[in-house]
């Protein structure tokens, strides 16, 4: 794959182009309709149809107000949504089914929330390619099924590559998100976005409540009354996307150093306990049981345990 110019920051309704380096296409809107909404597909020249708009989606809780992200930039490990500028249609990955030509998952453009599903179709998690690559990978939060695109040629939609949704992971996952040029936005008359305001950042106390969140799966920590019906046959832990509920919260302890001297904030590398804000009922892995699938331990809350975590921040 050739090289890029490191990726640009990008702001809350930037407008975009998405190029897909191995195809040399851009993701493009074909003003086409299908049983789904518009069909969805590359090409290899800039036009209106290949503008589109990056939303940073936070999803829905009922006790809080949608948060204003104007201006906001958007970083790896968001929540966001792909609107083409031209039909304010939203890019959309369909669960079980397939595109027409090489059966993969099936993308389309649809309606804002104009899915019969779960609702996190139109939802997509932005992911580093690798720390080498400047190119990122959009992944669907519901089926987990990468935007993607190759050779192969969709004859209604004037030839452009077929865009479909990947389970495994290659090159052709890879784009490079390009905001507009200065004589593309005047040709559509739109005004240069100002300067990008810094992500508000607040700081952690012990006894805060907090949502965890996966910057890969897009998935927040939860958990419920339900036991595991195996193993350690504890109260169970799963990881959920949306819409956010009183499930997902939990309350971050920290715990004393050696000196027994702790300061309130967590920081890098202290050591914390959680507890599930409904159940009351700490996370725990400490009883060593395993997944059925897959080397792993089985996580669990339970009522009692000396589970300790460490924060480590990426920076």
């Amino acid at each position: 794959m050739q090289q890029a110019e490191k990726q640009r920051i990008f702001l809350h309704q930037e407008l975009v182009t998405l190029f897909h380096p191995q195809q040399k296409v851009y993701l493009t809107d074909s003003n086409t309709e299908n049983k789904q909404g518009l069909i969805l597909s590359a090409q290899p020249d800039l036009s209106p149809n290949t503008i589109f708009i990056l939303e940073k989606y936070c999803p829905p809780f009922s006790m809080f107000k949608t948060p204003n992200y104007y201006n906001t930039p958007i970083i790896q490990g968001d929540l966001i949504r792909i609107k083409s500028f031209c039909s304010n249609y939203y890019v959309t990955s369909i669960p079980d089914q397939q595109s027409p030509i090489t059966k993969q998952g099936l993308m389309v453009l649809a309606k804002q929330n104009d899915v019969k599903y779960n609702g996190g179709e139109q939802v997509f998690i932005l992911q580093n390619i690798s720390n080498e690559s400047p190119y990122m990978r959009l992944v669907n939060t519901e089926t987990g099924l990468a935007l993607h695109t190759h050779t192969s040629k969709l004859k209604e939609a004037n030839n452009n590559n077929e865009v479909t949704g990947y389970k495994s992971r290659d090159n052709n996952d890879a784009w490079n998100i390009e905001v507009i040029s200065k004589e593309m936005r005047e040709g559509i008359h739109q005004q240069e976005v100002s300067e990008p305001l810094p992500r508000k950042c607040q700081t952690i106390r012990s006894s805060d409540s907090v949502i965890i969140r996966s910057g890969f799966t897009g998935g927040a920590l939860h958990s419920h009354s339900a036991c595991y019906k195996y193993g350690t046959k504890q109260q169970e832990v799963t990881w959920k996307i949306q819409p956010r509920d009183l499930n997902d919260w939990w309350v971050i302890y920290k715990i004393k150093n050696s000196s027994g001297e702790s300061s309130q904030l967590i920081e890098n590398n202290s050591l914390v306990s959680f507890l599930h804000v409904q159940t009351k009922q700490l996370l725990t892995h400490s009883q060593g049981c395993k997944v059925k699938n897959g080397d792993y331990l089985q996580v669990c809350c339970s009522k009692k345990s000396s589970e300790e975590f460490k924060i480590e921040c990426k920076c």
